[in-house]
């Protein structure tokens, strides 16, 4: 599993996809957007800045080109998949990549708190370039350690063990969530990949806590998603909603990152 960014796609990952860029020499314009300004610039990258084995043709669909791009760097991409959902379970060992090995979460109560611990052991000795969890959602829900266990029998949700973060249970997990806050890097992402997890106010409500609590824009799909053994399961699929700190957008998220000369080429 990489980060797979295709051209066209508007997320908080392309915004540091340039960032990184920049910070190799390779001069791209910050938008969020991934334009074929951006594939030009990937392109670039893969010719002058990697091996005479890759093909400059600005894509990125493997962990190769990322290898490249996050070389000298300290920077993480984390990713926790709940187990206990038996369609993860069945694709589990494909997570394992050269960007590094998930945070794999079984039945457990009370999970969010040793989970945070395990994040920032992920995190040791650098900056999470983006967070991942991968789990069984709901509109405003994700499963950490729940599997398909989110619902009671009359169709409720059942929040009591602390398996799953919800819009109904971020502001009392708030200290604890806390804790990762400082690890991101200042360009750093989060996504939920679980069904419909952004969907309706509820999936908004969730987003916007968590991107307030950790400082980093977090986005999650508003449709179902499907998970099998021969696809991209780090892709979104259909419409994707994206949260960022302060009520901001990718525009006004890309601009702050663009207005700090750390991150912008200087020829």
């Amino acid at each position: 599993m990489s980060i797979s960014l295709e051209l066209n796609d508007q997320l908080p990952t392309v915004v540091a996809l340039q960032v990184l860029l920049n910070r190799s020499g390779i001069e791209c314009r910050i938008s969020g957007k991934y334009d074929s300004d951006t594939k030009d610039s990937v392109e670039r990258f893969q010719r002058e800045k990697m091996g005479p084995g890759v093909i400059p043709n600005g894509i990125i669909a493997g962990a190769y080109t990322w290898l490249g791009i996050l070389a000298n760097t300290s920077l993480r991409v984390v990713d926790v998949l709940d187990v206990t959902d038996p369609n993860l379970c069945h694709i589990a060992g494909g997570f394992n990549n050269p960007l590094g090995k998930p945070i794999i979460t079984g039945a457990q109560s009370n999970s969010i708190p040793r989970l945070m611990s395990e994040i920032a052991g992920k995190a040791s000795g650098g900056q999470i370039l983006l967070l991942r969890f991968h789990g069984h959602g709901n509109a405003g829900t994700i499963g950490i350690s729940d599997g398909m266990g989110l619902f009671d029998p009359a169709g409720q949700e059942d929040l009591s063990h602390r398996t799953a973060l919800s819009y109904k249970n971020v502001d009392s997990l708030a200290g604890e969530l806390f804790r990762i806050r400082l690890l991101f890097a200042p360009y750093g992402s989060v996504e939920i990949h679980g069904c419909e997890a952004g969907r309706d106010r509820e999936g908004q409500e969730l987003l916007r806590k968590l991107a307030s609590i950790w400082g980093v824009p977090v986005s999650a799909p508003t449709s179902r998603q499907t998970v099998g053994a021969m696809k991209d399961n780090t892709r979104f699929e259909g419409q994707v909603r994206t949260e960022f700190p302060n009520c901001g957008t990718l525009a006004s998220w890309a601009a702050q990152i663009a207005s700090d000369q750390r991150f912008v080429c200087t020829p």
